[in-house]
């Protein structure tokens, strides 16, 4: 199974003890992909967890198969050194508790095909594109902003970012930089658990939505909704009533949706 192996691990960063970023160098060329797009990472059941995880796991893994799941790449196409992924740990999950143990210089498996239609195919003479994140669902949005074509698509193009705790917001500098460097970017976040020393924005990103703040039309803009299942739920269903079509692979519409937790 080791021969499985083709990564290994550049760098790992944890934001919190349950948010992490990974970059992970493979020992094969990074194929070229579309900002958005995602791939599998893998290690086999062996690996040790993290010692504050559940040490069994929940579901049954087949000897000499590797333990897979899939992640949305943060870092650009053009970066042929290393994939980047921003990470939750679930506690009782199988996987993200083995890469959160993870050292650098350790050896993973990634897939070396990369999949996911959550791109920016389909967008082109926006007026506004607004992408939603909810927790690491940042992550694909980090490869469109810094792959920089998706400021070619539209006049402007709105993150709108929400997380539980303010200390779980990550790349916040470098979203901050890109704000005052790229006169299209508009960088909005919120809190919805806030600390007594949060100055900013409380709540959750839909509200950007329901109290009017942000002016969407249906004719003319794209909107992005990735993280929280329920908060895709919540906002598309009540965009699809404004005039909103699912933007699908062979039918494309100016809403995209990509739910994971």
């Amino acid at each position: 199974m080791k021969n499985q192996l083709n990564s290994q691990v550049l760098d790992i960063e944890f934001i919190t003890d349950n948010l992490f970023t990974l970059k992970v160098q493979p020992d094969f060329a990074i194929p070229d992909f579309l900002p958005g797009q995602y791939v599998a990472l893998g290690l086999p059941p062996e690996a040790p967890k993290v010692s504050w995880a559940e040490q069994g796991d929940k579901e049954t893994i087949k000897e000499g198969r590797l333990i897979r799941r899939t992640y949305s790449i943060a870092s650009p196409p053009s970066n042929k050194e290393y994939l980047e992924f921003f990470i939750a740990v679930v506690k009782d999950g199988v996987l993200s508790p083995r890469l959160a143990a993870l050292k650098k210089g350790d050896k993973l498996f990634t897939m070396p095909k990369t999949a996911g239609a959550f791109t920016l195919e389909g967008v082109n003479n926006a007026e506004k594109i607004f992408l939603f994140a909810t927790g690491t669902g940042i992550a694909p949005y980090m490869s469109m902003l810094r792959d920089k074509t998706i400021f070619n698509l539209a006049n402007s193009v709105y993150l709108i970012y929400g997380v539980r705790y303010e200390t779980d917001f990550c790349y916040d500098q470098e979203l901050e930089k890109l704000k005052q460097s790229e006169p299209k970017f508009n960088y909005l976040k919120t809190v919805s658990r806030p600390s007594t020393n949060w100055k900013g924005r409380k709540g959750y990103v839909q509200d950007y939505i329901n109290d009017g703040t942000l002016n969407i039309n249906p004719k003319t803009d794209h909107i992005f909704l990735c993280g929280n299942p329920n908060m895709v739920e919540d906002v598309s269903s009540r965009l699809l009533k404004q005039g909103f079509k699912v933007h699908k692979k062979r039918e494309h519409g100016n809403l995209h949706l990509e739910a994971y937790w």
